[in-house]
Formats: structure tokens, sequence, C-alpha cells
């Protein structure tokens, strides 16, 4: 009888944590990301994902190349929003697919992440995968010469404060 109670609180304990574990990764602003994501269609590009534009882990991006044969493409570099605190690439996956679809290249960028980080650690992320895009745009297969910055929320916030910084950032590509 106290084998059956304690396999039962060993089986219990395990799905709890499974549901806390759900719970502490759901994010209500998420869901209409989310829809987006399964709407948008996944052809008229190439994805580079996980890309490494520095040495922490969250400075990573994804490269939407488009598949449309037009030299000297743009390229669009977006910043997700969530409040400095959350927020992920990959909730604004149909960015990338929508602009690649219509001749763009676009690069999709995570910064760190409040409370562990401040600001302006954003600025600082972003100045980092802008500059490490233009030192490996050959190796990545896009080009720098016209580069557009777009962000959602915190993200536009952080495009924002990069442009009209009053000591401006040194930046590769201009």
């Amino acid at each position: 009888m106290f084998n059956n109670v304690e396999h039962w609180l060993k089986q219990f304990n395990k799905r709890l944590e499974q549901a806390k574990r759900i719970y502490e990764e759901f994010r209500l602003y998420s869901l209409g990301s989310y829809a987006l994501n399964r709407l948008t269609s996944r052809q008229g590009y190439t994805l580079q994902s996980n890309v490494a534009y520095g040495l922490r882990a969250r400075h990573r991006l994804d490269v939407y190349r488009t598949t449309t044969s037009r030299p000297q493409r743009p390229l669009l570099v977006f910043v997700h929003g969530g409040a400095w605190s959350r927020g992920d690439k990959q909730d604004y996956r149909f960015v990338g697919e929508a602009f690649a679809k219509e001749g763009f290249d676009v690069a999709i960028i995570n910064y760190q992440l409040a409370p562990q980080h401040i600001f302006p650690t954003y600025i600082d992320d972003l100045t980092l995968a802008l500059n490490y895009l233009t030192q490996h745009q050959h190796k990545l297969g896009i080009a720098t010469a016209q580069v557009g910055l777009m962000g959602h929320s915190a993200g536009a916030f952080n495009v924002m404060s990069l442009l009209y910084h009053p000591q401006p950032y040194a930046l590769s590509c201009k």
C-alpha cells in the first residue's frame, strides 16, 4: 500500500513540475505571433537559424534570404519586443518569411533580457549584431549597402535609441 502511494506521489510531482514549466513558458502576447507564424508560407526564402553574432547565449540571429534574383537586395533587420524581459526572434518568424517573399533579406535578432541586463545592453547587442552582419555579409550571402531597421515595442525603442543616441555608436553599416 505504501509503495502505491509513494509511486502515485512521484508521478503527481513529475506532472506538477511539467505543468509549472509549461505555465512559466506560456506568454499570452505570443498567441498572435504563433497564429501568424502558422499562417505565413514557408516558401520563397532560405533560412540560416541561430547564427551567433556574439559570445552570449542570446547573441543569436536568424537570416531569411529571399530566393528572388534581385541584385543588391535590401537587408531588413528586425528586433523583437517583449518589454526587454521576454520575447524571442522565433515569435516574429512571420516577419522574416513575409519580407523575404517580397524580395528582402531579413535578419531577426535576439538580445539579452532584463532583469539580468539593463539599458543600454540592448543597444550594445543591436550594434554588435549590425556589425556582425556587415563584417560577415559575404559568408551569409547578404548585402549591407541598404539596411532598414525595424522593431516591435521594446525592439522599436532599441532601434530608435541606437539611431538617436547623442553619441553615435560605432557601426560598420551606415
